[in-house]
């Protein structure tokens, strides 16, 4: 439920679409029930592979963030309620995964013991920073951000992007 992490999300920061093309996909979806995806590989505006490959992103991100939980639980149904046929399908190594997932757990809590939560702002105690930063890279488009007086959320929504890079 994290926007963060819809599809669509993903599809702009690795910049495979516009925000104009994923609105014109979303007004599809919800005329003709069909999913976002398949609406924009159908159309010519997302290739399959760029699909795959931010359907990979997804659910990788997804297991990382289920593998930093300290507590609670969660149930994998694969039929679920009502079964789709398979539209794409993608295939990761579970064991890597794990063990990057291990480690991705590892920088999650460092980083939560200064950063508790998305709704913290940063500041910059040195401008020159900014200067320091190759213009336009990953980066300097955080720091332009956190200039703004962005929350890390707030980062994330504004550069399309997964929570980690921003923390």
């Amino acid at each position: 439920t994290d926007p963060a992490e819809y599809l669509g999300q993903i599809l702009l920061n690795t910049g495979v679409l516009t925000e104009a093309q994923l609105r014109d996909a979303y007004a599809a979806q919800a005329s003709d029930g069909i999913l976002v995806g398949r609406i924009l590989v159908v159309n010519g505006v997302v290739g399959e592979s760029a699909l795959r490959q931010a359907i990979e992103l997804k659910i990788r991100e997804s297991l990382f963030d289920a593998l930093s939980w300290t507590d609670g639980g969660f149930s994998f149904d694969p039929v679920g309620d009502s079964p789709r046929p398979l539209e794409v399908e993608v295939a990761l190594p579970l064991a890597e995964l794990v063990a990057q997932g291990a480690e991705r757990a590892a920088q999650w809590r460092l980083l939560r013991n200064e950063i508790p939560d998305d709704g913290c702002r940063f500041f910059l105690p040195d401008r020159t920073w900014l200067d320091r930063a190759k213009r336009g890279s990953p980066s300097a488009l955080i720091l332009a951000e956190v200039q703004r007086g962005l929350s890390v959320r707030e980062i994330s929504l504004a550069l399309h992007s997964m929570p980690f890079p921003i923390y």
